[in-house]
């Protein structure tokens, strides 16, 4: 894989220093399309980075979710995020505040939640099991038995509130994994296609992947983008190539032109030499992929060679373009308004 160094997006500045409010206004966005927008683009920030961005976007969402929804439907929806994040949600301000969790319980379980999150970290580097499903039930055995130790810490009042603060069980796995609208691919010039715009990216599932013709790993990625082509029909999905160079050769049209003949990329192309659409995407990688839905949400995305060292990715790529052309469009919801 190539790396190139990540600017900052242009709504990342903006944010540092203006009222987010008055930059949505500029920009006529929804408070929703703003904030998973920008979210998204923090995905490859340091920790320290995304938390000092990420924290004004989420207090804004919170205040907009709880000023539309009714209380009970607000108070569902975070126990729905408790159950979501799994165990460490005990430490939550509000679950912890509800339980009312004392100095020395808060410390033993942010202790067993540590050396929880370190088992689970060396036992996916080094996997216990040659069978997924074994390792799958050792993750869950892990899981049980930091419960069970945190339980032990709770007196009887406290269990009993432990047993109701996060609802009903709700299935998780029912809810499609979402990042946000697909930026926009703003640029005046395209191989293979005159000018598209960003309704492009709705009605079909599309693949839109970032490569420069020289980078080795993206040659490798080439094929694959053809075979998917040839195996799901054009009338339910596409792909959609993104060239922005790193060597000054790969500048030139012509020579993009030329290289995509050669590699029958028969795609449309979008030329971004001055890293436009890099930027808007955030990208920081070639290649990279991102699967986007037939509303133009981005749902998956995958950086470098997809069969690398062997990994299967691009069977697991396969499976979800799959999953996304199979897809029921979901329908319109309409919140009550709070009164």
């Amino acid at each position: 894989r190539r790396f190139s160094p990540m600017r900052q997006t242009p709504s990342a500045r903006e944010v540092a220093g203006t009222p987010i409010r008055r930059i949505m206004a500029r920009h006529e966005l929804s408070t929703f399309t703003y904030t998973s927008s920008l979210l998204w683009k923090l995905r490859d920030s340091a920790p320290d980075v995304r938390a000092k961005t990420a924290t004004p976007l989420l207090d804004l969402l919170k205040m907009e979710l709880e000023q539309t929804l009714t209380p009970k439907q607000y108070l569902r929806l975070k126990q729905i995020l408790w159950q979501a994040k799994g165990l460490a949600a005990i430490l939550e301000t509000d679950v912890s505040a509800q339980l009312s969790l004392n100095d020395q319980q808060t410390l033993s379980i942010r202790i067993l939640l540590d050396n929880l999150s370190n088992s689970l970290a060396a036992a996916r580097e080094k996997p216990p099991y040659k069978n997924e499903i074994q390792n799958q039930n050792y993750f869950r055995k892990l899981h049980s038995k930091t419960e069970n130790s945190i339980v032990s810490l709770l007196s009887k009042s406290q269990l009993k509130i432990y047993s109701t603060v996060f609802g009903p069980l709700f299935d998780i796995s029912k809810i499609p994994s979402v990042a946000c609208k697909a930026p926009a691919i703003n640029t005046q010039t395209w191989v293979n296609s005159p000018l598209l715009d960003s309704s492009e990216l709705t009605g079909k599932v599309t693949v839109v992947h970032f490569y420069a013709f020289n980078c080795i790993n993206c040659k490798r990625n080439l094929p694959v983008y053809n075979y998917w082509q040839k195996i799901f029909p054009p009338e339910h999905f596409r792909v959609i190539g993104i060239h922005t160079p790193e060597l000054e050769n790969e500048r030139s049209f012509k020579n993009v032109r030329k290289e995509a003949s050669k590699s029958d990329m028969y795609y449309p192309i979008a030329v971004d030499n001055n890293k436009e659409i890099w930027n808007a995407w955030a990208n920081n990688v070639w290649p990279s992929i991102y699967l986007i839905d037939k509303n133009g949400f981005v749902r998956y995305w995958w950086y470098g060679e997809l069969n690398y060292k062997g990994a299967e990715s691009e069977k697991w790529m396969r499976s979800k373009i799959t999953e996304l052309i199979n897809e029921i469009k979901p329908p319109k919801a309409n919140l009550p308004k709070k009164k």
